[in-house]
């Protein structure tokens, strides 16, 4: 819905949404690392390593660790 001129524009929109930003993020490494598509039932470590993604300032080293970490991957 929002335009922008150049990528500082597109980070500070970006920023502006940080929750939806890494609850994405956190969806599209989980399919990634668990080879499937989130599920309903993934969603309370969704929610968990989306507020974890968070504290930690999105980065990308911290979901990944916090995501070889959790339940659901080590469950998979």
């Amino acid at each position: 819905g929002q335009t922008y001129g150049n990528f500082d524009q597109f980070k500070a929109l970006l920023l502006g949404q940080k929750e939806k930003l890494a609850r994405s993020l956190v969806e599209g490494v989980m399919s990634y690392g668990l080879g499937r598509v989130a599920e309903f039932s993934d969603g309370e470590d969704l929610a968990a390593l989306t507020r974890q993604l968070i504290r930690d300032d999105l980065r990308a080293k911290s979901l990944i660790h916090n995501l070889v970490q959790s339940n659901v991957f080590q469950t998979k």
